[in-house]
């Protein structure tokens, strides 16, 4: 039985990836390496007044917008949902996760230093790009299910008037967008 040597490194790349993903997990749970200032006075004042001006914006904005979104013209509707699809995460999350996992596989030890240094590099950028897209998108999610935050043209347009109904609404198959189900198509 032939072997050939290029083929003899495949057989490898499970093992590499799973222990380069160990070790580039690691790194996110480690201790920083340094301390973080305390912050002033004056940011929790900041902090506190961009939360109430956030609330109160929540209050008298989003049902004015509501109503206002109800009567734009469909043509623009649609330019605009064109346009936003180009914001949806998996623009993001699936080739930085893609190109992630294929580094795992082919940085090996048997590289030249060089070689799994800009590896490493390629990595970290590629893993910040995900937790960064991710991370707050899963917050956000999970944050908006909690408090039963409608998007426009859900249940009534007041927010936060009835947030049992609201967050309760079901989500029709065929479903396009996971935050307003008036986007999904009937069939």
């Amino acid at each position: 039985m032939l072997r050939w040597p290029r083929w003899q490194g495949l057989s490898a790349l499970p093992k590499n990836a799973l222990e380069n993903l160990t070790k580039w997990s690691a790194t996110l749970v480690r201790p920083p390496l340094a301390r973080t200032p305390p912050l002033p006075r004056s940011a929790f004042v900041a902090i506190i007044l961009t939360a109430a001006v956030a609330m109160a914006a929540m209050f008298g904005v989003d049902a004015a917008a509501s109503d206002w979104a109800d009567h734009l013209p469909q043509w623009f509707i649609d330019a605009f949902e064109e346009i936003t699809n180009f914001g949806l995460g998996g623009w993001f999350l699936i080739p930085s996760a893609f190109v992630f996992l294929c580094l795992a596989a082919v940085a090996a030890p048997i590289l030249p230093r060089m070689t799994q240094g800009v590896l490493a590099a390629l990595a970290a950028r590629c893993g910040f790009l995900f937790l960064a897209v991710g991370a707050p998108g899963l917050f956000d999610t999970i944050v908006k299910r909690l408090i039963g935050r409608a998007r426009p043209y859900v249940g009534s347009h007041r927010p936060l008037r009835n947030l049992a109904e609201i967050s309760k609404l079901p989500m029709p198959m065929g479903c396009k967008r996971k935050s307003a189900p008036r986007y999904c198509e009937t069939k």
